[in-house]
């Protein structure tokens, strides 16, 4: 079966949806918004290869939620550190998915953490 409908009017993919259906409506749409914002910004910023713009969704979405999920599914945390955050990927999307954690975002690039607090 085709992805084809998952693609946006830019010709990048979203299927976030369609892979992890059990994910709150609320956390998908934190990471549909941040990946809008990802994807805006990369030009300024360099903040993802362009060559994964159109898969961003595969490539740094659902990793992050994958690693996120075994995280804190492996024990009960109540704060965890992104070290070298840069694009914000995986500290905000275990962010998005777990509110109740506290999480730190760390790098030393000023664009970049200015793009992370805008996030």
């Amino acid at each position: 079966m085709s992805d084809d409908k998952y693609l946006d009017k830019d010709g990048r993919y979203w299927r976030i949806e369609k892979w992890f259906p059990t994910l709150s409506k609320d956390v998908r749409a934190k990471l549909r918004a941040f990946h809008s914002e990802l994807l805006f910004f990369n030009g300024r910023m360099n903040l993802i290869s362009p060559k994964t713009e159109k898969t961003a969704d595969q490539i740094h979405i659902a990793d992050a939620i994958i690693g996120s999920q075994k995280i804190y599914g492996h024990k009960k945390i109540a704060e965890i550190y992104d070290i070298g955050s840069g694009n914000g990927v995986p500290g905000l999307i275990f962010s998005a998915m777990y509110p109740d954690v506290k999480v730190v975002l760390v790098d030393t690039d000023a664009r970049k953490i200015e793009f992370l607090k805008h996030c």
